[in-house]
């Protein structure tokens, strides 16, 4: 099974933690997991996530706060 956890703003943060800790769960359960997150992210954090084997994406156009029009460019991206 393939799962994809969408994180506007990724650092090392209790929404972060919980997060982290259910992609955890489902990889080691077998998934597949992905981190999709936007340009708010700490790319120590992401390193971190890559080399414990979740894949990550980042989407410049995904931001922290809700905006339909950018929302639609982070779909197109």
């Amino acid at each position: 099974m393939k799962i994809a956890h969408v994180v506007t703003t990724f650092y090392d943060t209790n929404a972060a933690g919980w997060v982290m800790a259910l992609a955890a769960d489902q990889k080691n359960r077998g998934c597949q997991v992905d981190l999709i997150v936007g340009c708010n992210a700490s790319p120590e954090l992401l390193a971190a996530k890559e080399a414990q084997g979740f894949g990550v994406v980042r989407v410049p156009s995904l931001r922290k706060y809700v905006r339909p029009l950018q929302e639609i460019q982070a779909l197109v991206d």
